[in-house]
């Protein structure tokens, strides 16, 4: 896995208090140790707002629009041809309309 995801996910569980700074370098290594021979395709919420601003949107899509967005292509996608701009741009205008 990209070393800036395992940092982000860190600084994820630092801030939410999950963590504590001295054990912060023992969970990098055990993360980095554990993605070593994998990989994992993330999608974030700003990936779809910025999306439906791209795709000419005259609404912007919410946080919690966005969020639906992602259940909606985690539950529908085709395993087989995985997840594209193209299945995040369906996704969307199921969820948001075609505005």
């Amino acid at each position: 896995m990209y070393e800036f995801q395992i940092k982000r996910m860190v600084s994820a569980l630092l801030k939410a208090k999950l963590i504590n700074p001295k054990d912060a370098v023992a969970v990098d290594g055990v993360l980095s140790k554990t993605w070593d021979d994998a990989v994992a395709i993330t999608w974030t919420i700003t990936d779809v707002i910025d999306h439906g601003r791209n795709m000419g949107r005259k609404t912007r899509i919410t946080k919690g629009e966005a969020r639906h967005v992602l259940d909606y292509v985690l539950r529908k996608h085709d395993a087989t041809q995985g997840v594209s701009w193209d299945t995040i741009e369906y996704a969307i205008n199921e969820i948001c309309g075609t505005t």
